[in-house]
């Protein structure tokens, strides 16, 4: 099941059904139930495309780790894996970059060296 609280979304698996009210404490939300849940999205980043082949990654000031660990600290198989928008970004931009071999690399690569940065397992 997938919900989003508070600009978070958050993946989880029960065994049984749980209902959990929408709020604005999706951090402690997260912390409270980090045993019960299979992943976390936080919605940290914004992928920007500055030219051709020019990429910036913003909202790592937003990454926590003392936030990871405190998720995990419950349940150490919880996936962090944050949420990416494409901020800005144009019908145009999206074919451009999807029909370029070269964009495409410069892309992935702006993209695993931010998860490098923060430890990441992938993105949504």
């Amino acid at each position: 099941m997938i919900m989003m609280i508070n600009q978070w979304i958050i993946i989880y698996s029960f065994s049984s059904d749980l209902n959990l009210q929408w709020n604005s404490h999706g951090y402690d939300i997260a912390k409270q139930f980090g045993s019960k849940l299979s992943s976390v999205s936080p919605v940290w980043l914004q992928l920007r495309r500055r030219a051709p082949g020019t990429f910036d990654v913003t909202g790592l000031h937003d990454h926590d780790a003392g936030w990871v660990k405190a998720v995990r600290k419950s349940n150490k198989k919880v996936r962090v894996v944050p949420r990416v928008l494409f901020d800005g970004w144009s019908y145009q931009d999206y074919v451009s970059v999807f029909g370029s071999e070269d964009e495409i690399e410069e892309l992935s690569d702006e993209l695993v060296d931010v998860a490098k940065v923060i430890s990441g397992l992938g993105y949504l």
